[in-house]
């Protein structure tokens, strides 16, 4: 069985100093998190005197978080005495580390955050460009997910992204190949061979995805169904967001668009998406349009699987 919270909480990178009332502390430069230990209620100098369930301890942990540039912390939830923390910024440092260790610049990095900051996405775009007539200059993407509330496991996904070019600009993660990472300690070392294989394949294959998809025309039925699916995940705002875009994206109005150009609309407008948990539903919708070569395929699930 895992040890309680509190035994290992110095050893996930928490500040234990105040542990002895109960108090966990971790900052880094997106916020600061603190953990409490919940108890029950006690009153000191009760007439009624103490009942024996006075001030016990609740096998949960409260989470209040105060964002860097914010004074006050806000309540976010709770976690059980088992919950495994890790600090937001050392797995976005761990990434990287990683692309240092194998020489790989980093062209740009994006953090975005839950509205309380219990939950981070973090975008990291590799200086290692692929050109493409169709779609400009793609762009392999690492993208670091976490939580400090349990409602999101700390994650490593892989995508693709472009700088404004012909496809105009976007971030999109696939949801094959995603590795959870629940036992981290330090990941520097082993992370390098994932990032590498993926870079990798991202150079075998980027150029066949974009292709095949710019030259797969979607059916009718295929579109429709496309659209119903993007109206009931997201509304009708953000369905008429994604067909202006598409709009944009399409030269002729006599056709059906192609795979690659449904693909780009909804990928650029997840891209401006604040909402994570719906980011990651449409980006699921794009990804279902998208041809994707079967080594690609194979490589994300040996990530996955081996994760």
């Amino acid at each position: 069985m895992t040890d309680p919270f509190k035994d290992r909480a110095e050893g996930m990178g928490l500040d234990i100093s105040m542990a002895y009332k109960g108090l966990y502390r971790y900052v880094d430069r997106y916020s600061e998190v603190v953990y409490r230990q919940f108890t029950t209620g006690m009153v000191f100098d009760d007439p009624n005197g103490q009942h024996e369930t006075d001030g016990v301890e609740i096998p949960y942990l409260g989470v209040f978080i105060q964002p860097a540039d914010t004074v006050g912390f806000t309540y976010c939830g709770h976690v059980s005495n088992y919950y495994r923390f890790l600090g937001n910024d050392v797995l976005n440092q761990s990434i990287r580390d990683a692309l240092s260790t194998i020489e790989q610049p980093i062209f740009s990095e994006v953090t975005n955050f839950s509205p309380r900051q219990e939950r981070m996405r973090n975008e990291i775009t590799i200086q290692s460009p692929i050109s493409s007539q169709q779609a400009g200059d793609i762009y392999p993407l690492v993208v670091t997910h976490n939580g400090y509330n349990g409602t999101r496991a700390a994650a490593i996904s892989f995508g693709l992204g472009t700088t404004g070019l012909s496809s105009g600009f976007f971030h999109f993660t696939f949801s094959l190949g995603q590795m959870r990472m629940v036992h981290i300690a330090s990941m520097s070392t082993s992370l390098n061979v994932p990032i590498n294989d993926y870079l990798n394949v991202f150079r075998e294959t980027i150029t066949e995805t974009i292709e095949r998809s710019f030259s797969t025309q979607l059916t009718e039925e295929d579109f429709l169904k496309a659209l119903e699916l993007i109206e009931e995940i997201g509304g009708k705002r953000r369905s008429a967001s994604i067909l202006s875009n598409l709009r944009s994206e399409v030269s002729s109005e006599d056709r059906m668009p192609s795979a690659w150009q449904m693909f780009v609309a909804i990928a650029r407008y997840t891209t401006l998406e604040p909402n994570l948990n719906m980011k990651k539903m449409l980006e699921n919708m794009a990804e279902s349009v998208l041809i994707i070569p079967t080594r690609m395929q194979e490589v994300l699930a040996r990530l996955e699987q081996n994760a």
